[in-house]
């Protein structure tokens, strides 16, 4: 049995061409694969660029970035205009952002 598209919203195509119309097709996607970018640099002059997903906790990156330089994040703190950063952030409201890394005095 065919399938029945007269339920979907139709987008004009070229004139001419075999049909009129075709049926506008929608992703079972919801955009959680858009990515945010994330610059961290520590104290050290360690520069790290990472992509993550938008809806993802900033944790994730500061994990990221605590194994590229072979210390845990918790050892760390991430600073963005001097606010240190609890993880908690969604990394999509930090687009773009460039997080100052430093040590955690212990």
């Amino acid at each position: 049995k065919p399938l029945d598209h007269s339920f979907a919203n139709r987008i004009p195509v070229r004139p001419g061409s075999v049909s009129e119309e075709v049926p506008k097709i929608v992703s079972g996607n919801d955009g959680s694969d858009q990515m945010a970018i994330l610059a961290m640099t520590s104290m050290e002059g360690t520069k790290v660029k990472m992509q993550v997903k938008v809806h993802a906790k900033v944790v994730k990156g500061m994990k990221k970035f605590g194994l590229r330089v072979g210390v845990s994040h918790t050892e760390l703190r991430f600073l963005l205009d001097g606010v240190e950063l609890t993880g908690e952030e969604l990394a999509g409201e930090l687009d773009g952002a460039n997080i100052r890394v430093e040590r955690r005095d212990c």
